[in-house]
């Protein structure tokens, strides 16, 4: 399972090695030792507004028997929002610029890594994962996840991708209630290229081997942000004759 949860290097970086670290390696084929071809790029509507205290709660009570840690996140996500002198609620959600925020957002979204492996990875021994997935019983496949941004790579059909799409749906709907945005969340063939924290990433066969080998660039909004910021701060640059008067 290619989860970010426990890895040491949360980064962006980090997440694209595992893209790039052998997910991709194997003949651009459906067979159980093919590559993965098939993306599902994930979309999730508002996730971390959409975070269930409830659910959120349960889920640290499994590991935390310390009552007291668990009541002070409580009261802290209970604690609510003063935006414009006005008070507003929260009744769900973690709190935006909170420090222990993304670590819960994090411990929540590994409730889907979790779901993912548990349709293939943690079923039974290699040996028989492989029959099975021969068999169609089983979809080969994996997930790469940096907090709420993440891609399900699928080794199989493009209507084997589709199932496993719904399947997250319900998921997020029922367990975690949360909205897959069924519209922005595409089921891409990896010849066609998915753009994943910036980057364009897309794989192309081998001329020697077949294998896939992988192409990473940066995304087309990721290069016309920088060309606007680029062209922002050279107006500002126009502005001063005197460059050590911006500083």
């Amino acid at each position: 399972k290619r989860t970010l949860l426990r890895n040491p290097n949360l980064t962006t970086p980090a997440a694209e090695r595992n893209l790039n670290g052998g997910l991709f390696q194997g003949p651009l084929t459906t067979a159980p030792k093919g590559a993965y071809t098939w993306v599902i790029e994930g979309d999730i509507r508002d996730c971390f507004g959409s975070i269930d205290h409830k659910v959120l709660l349960s889920i640290l009570r499994r590991t935390i028997r310390d009552r007291a840690l668990l009541t002070v996140v409580r009261l802290m996500l209970k604690a609510g929002a003063l935006e414009d002198l006005r008070f507003y609620e929260t009744e769900s959600g973690t709190p935006q610029g909170g420090i222990v925020s993304p670590l819960l957002a994090n411990i929540y979204m590994h409730e889907l890594d979790q779901f993912i492996s548990g349709q293939y990875e943690a079923v039974a021994s290699r040996p028989q994962r492989a029959r099975l997935a021969r068999r169609g019983v089983l979809i080969p496949c994996s997930i790469v996840r940096y907090a709420d941004d993440f891609v399900v790579l699928v080794r199989g059909t493009e209507q084997q991708a589709q199932t496993l799409k719904q399947a997250i749906a319900t998921f997020l709907r029922e367990a975690l209630h949360m909205d897959l945005s069924v519209e922005k969340t595409l089921v891409t063939h990896i010849t066609s290229g998915f753009d994943f924290l910036g980057y364009t990433i897309r794989a192309i066969r081998g001329k020697r081997d077949g294998r896939a080998k992988v192409i990473m660039r940066p995304s087309k909004r990721s290069v016309d942000r920088y060309r606007t910021n680029f062209r922002r701060i050279c107006a500002t640059l126009g502005q001063h004759s005197d460059l050590r008067s911006m500083f």
